[in-house]
């Protein structure tokens, strides 16, 4: 159900706290769907992409969905790394993670640590900024690379 930018405005005056718990029980059911589909389909798409504007909720979307699937029986792993490691340590850290006996490996990369120094760290520099990081370690890559259908 779409919501109509006057229904937004008059539930936020009419009743605040209704309309957020609407949202959030909506938002929560859509989660618990995702989880689901994910499950049915993790054979032939094992891979999970998210993507949307900076602060649009994907990093909390994904802490939900791993949630949710660890609920349904998923082991999941979950991953802080710096990125202004050395490489030799952030492929070792890659090299524990696909040791790890998870189905699931959650990884976020600590706070800013990805924006190159002397960049704006402004709206979407994260974001913009993980794939050059990510996708030079070794793991990383031979883990993708190694994926079939």
């Amino acid at each position: 159900m779409a919501y109509q930018l006057t229904d937004i405005n008059f539930r936020t005056i009419s009743d605040p706290k209704g309309f957020v718990e609407e949202c959030d029980a909506r938002y929560e059911g859509e989660v618990k769907v995702a989880a689901e589909m994910i499950l049915e389909n993790r054979k032939k798409s094992p891979i999970i992409l998210l993507s949307g504007p900076s602060g649009s909720g994907k990093t909390t979307t994904a802490m939900k969905i791993s949630a949710a699937l660890e609920e349904q029986g998923v082991k999941v792993g979950r991953y802080l790394w710096n990125a202004k490691a050395s490489a030799a340590e952030l492929n070792a850290l890659a090299a524990e993670a696909a040791a790890d006996d998870v189905q699931l490996r959650y990884t976020v990369f600590q706070g800013s640590s990805v924006v190159p120094a002397g960049r704006d760290d402004g709206p979407g520099a994260n974001h913009v900024c993980t794939w050059p990081v990510a996708y030079e370690l070794d793991g990383v890559k031979e883990w993708l690379f190694a994926q079939k259908r």
